[in-house]
């Protein structure tokens, strides 16, 4: 496994104690990149958590 990816089989855990849904990207600057979130969202009071499944945009300057 490469240092840019994230192992999708490892239980993903939000803030709120919830485990976090496999969730794809629907915006014009991240089309159909896949992350994990949150089960609810931050406007209905919950944590907000997501991270990417691909993180090499994040690691991009490393």
């Amino acid at each position: 496994m490469s240092q840019n990816s994230v192992n999708i089989e490892e239980a993903n855990i939000c803030k709120c104690g919830d485990y976090c849904l496999l969730k794809t990207s629907r915006t014009l600057l991240n089309p159909s990149r896949q992350f994990f979130g949150c089960k609810a969202s931050k406007e209905n009071g919950a944590c907000g958590y997501f991270r990417w499944i691909d993180s090499s945009l994040e690691n991009a300057d490393e």
